[in-house]
């Protein structure tokens, strides 16, 4: 009887509708969806690590080109698809310590 109501269970799971909303967006890839990229600002990175670390305007001035060189070596290296994934990863993380 156990087996009979689990069974049942699942179909009737299995029949009910959809609850999940849609969106008229196009669907992302496999890739996006187990690592959505969320685009780094220098700008808006500076300015939080200036409230963050309590910086003046002229500390924050001075990290900015920082966090803009952080940014466009992170693009180069997205962009490098002769490297193994394990190897990109080793980069950006080499990357992001500097």
């Amino acid at each position: 009887m156990l087996l009979g109501a689990l069974l049942s269970t699942g179909v009737v799971v299995a029949q009910a509708p959809d609850q999940s909303p849609q969106s008229n967006a196009p669907q992302a890839t496999a890739n996006q969806q187990a690592r959505p990229h969320h685009e780094f600002n220098p700008d808006r990175q500076a300015e939080h690590l200036g409230k963050k670390l309590s910086l003046t305007g002229d500390q924050v001035a001075q990290i900015k080109p920082i966090l803009e060189g952080r940014q466009q070596q992170m693009q180069k290296l997205r962009s490098d698809s002769s490297l193994a994934p394990q190897d990109r990863r080793a980069k950006a993380q080499g990357i992001m310590r500097e």
